[in-house]
């Protein structure tokens, strides 16, 4: 009995030797690796626009909707693994509609999102006027704008990255993407 006793304690002293072993690990998010400095290059197209975007990052047509027209752009910010949709369009008098559809595109993630800030843009000199939505939490899109000349032409964005919404674990992917979005609206401009 005695021997049966001494046997039955050494097994359980040795399955309580390293009780961590047994507990799961909390789960952790990816390490991502970004470029430290911004660099950038000018769009080449034949589109009625012009902006600079980052070297790092490509631009995409083919991934469009068939209704879409070839001045219709995704920058893709491969780093990041996120694109700023661009999606252009004519004025013909229709200028207050095209608006009213991006504010509501802008005001549907506001279901997830904690805030949504309208910010405006104008460069003067450039005939650029506009209207920046920075939206916080964990909305699909952190950020939306337009912009336009008020008379001729307008573009919309919408930046989105391919990962599950979460702010918290994003949020260096959006600081970085908010870097190269704010350099593509402050260099955007209309070719005469």
């Amino acid at each position: 009995m005695k021997l049966i006793g001494l046997v039955v304690s050494v097994f359980i002293l040795i399955g309580c030797k390293n009780p961590k072993s047994q507990i799961p690990k909390p789960k952790m998010y990816f390490r991502i690796d970004l470029p430290q400095l911004h660099h950038y290059k000018s769009l080449e197209t034949s589109c009625p626009y012009t902006f600079e975007y980052p070297i790092y990052a490509g631009i995409d047509s083919t991934s469009l909707s068939k209704t879409a027209t070839n001045c219709w752009k995704d920058v893709v910010i491969t780093p990041a693994n996120a694109r700023i949709h661009l999606t252009y369009k004519s004025v013909n008098n229709n200028l207050d509609t095209y608006i009213e559809d991006v504010h509501t595109m802008a005001y549907k993630h506001d279901v997830k999102a904690d805030n949504i800030e309208p910010l405006f843009i104008e460069n003067a000199d450039a005939k650029v006027y506009g209207l920046f939505y920075n939206i916080s939490g964990n909305a699909a899109s952190p950020y939306q704008f337009f912009l336009t000349d008020s008379n001729q032409h307008f573009i919309r964005g919408a930046v989105y990255i391919n990962a599950r919404s979460n702010r918290d674990s994003l949020s260096p992917l959006i600081e970085f993407v908010n870097k190269d979005l704010q350099h593509l609206i402050q260099t955007f401009h209309w070719k005469k």
